[in-house]
């Protein structure tokens, strides 16, 4: 499988599915146990508000809302970024459900949950999405409803996804440099002319890790710098029609 057929299962476009009295049972229970998981990482570091786990919340810097398929790499992520960066961690459908048809009804109703909790105040600065592998698509989809409904067009930063809910605004999409979810490495497809055909501001970069390995060394620390950096260009270009990327980022 490719990288692009990878994500098939997912719609192009958003679709909330109308969900059955069983199905939001069982959707609620997927809340209730994420949550669960977020309490046991909440007695030893991070404060909860709601659905999202925040670290470093004392920082200065404008929040990075990050979606994470698991709640330790929010912990090693936060602590690469350092105190004064804010990360509000959201959790994906990863290991709380494993069934495909499951996550593909319930991802829009997540996404739209996570992105009912944003504290408007912290819409003010730059405002920043992040998620990889099956947490990228939730913040594709938080950032849609953003623009959408807020008139802001954050950035969007994801690690091993290939877009497919063709996101308008800037984005920084992360590749495993030999990993089979790496477009450049394991795909029949021309990546850039597709990306060219839906997007109009983006950039991609690559980590040496294999796919999973993004959270240790050595690719933690090009994963900072790659966010610093992004950030960086994204808060001069804010307010700005123009688009800041369209190139590989080094």
């Amino acid at each position: 499988m490719d990288a692009f057929n990878r994500w098939d299962h997912i719609p192009q476009k958003l679709k909330y599915f109308e969900l059955s009295k069983d199905e939001w049972g069982q959707f609620h229970r997927v809340i209730s146990n994420i949550a669960n998981r977020r309490r046991k990482l909440e007695r030893v570091i991070g404060v909860s508000q709601g659905d999202f786990l925040i670290f470093n919340e004392k920082g200065t810097r404008s929040p990075i809302y990050w979606c994470f398929n698991d709640w330790s790499e929010a912990l090693l992520l936060a602590r690469k970024l350092g105190d004064d960066q804010p990360l509000v961690a959201m959790h994906s459908l990863y290991s709380v459900t494993k069934n495909w048809r499951t996550k593909t009804r319930f991802h829009e109703h997540l996404a739209l949950r996570y992105f009912e909790n944003i504290d408007p105040k912290n819409c003010k600065g730059p405002l920043v999405f992040g998620g990889n592998c099956q947490a990228a698509p939730l913040a594709e989809s938080i950032a849609i409803l953003t623009s959408k409904k807020l008139n802001i067009q954050p950035l969007v930063i994801t690690m091993e996804y290939v877009p497919r809910r063709q996101y308008r605004g800037p984005m920084l999409m992360l590749f495993g440099r030999e990993s089979g979810f790496n477009p450049f490495f394991n795909s029949n497809m021309e990546p850039v002319s597709i990306w060219n055909s839906s997007h109009r501001d983006f950039a991609w970069g690559f980590l040496d890790a294999c796919h999973g390995g993004y959270f240790k060394e050595p690719a933690i620390d090009q994963l900072k710098r790659y966010i610093e950096k992004t950030v960086a260009i994204f808060k001069l270009k804010e307010g700005s029609q123009s688009a800041i990327f369209v190139r590989p980022l080094d």
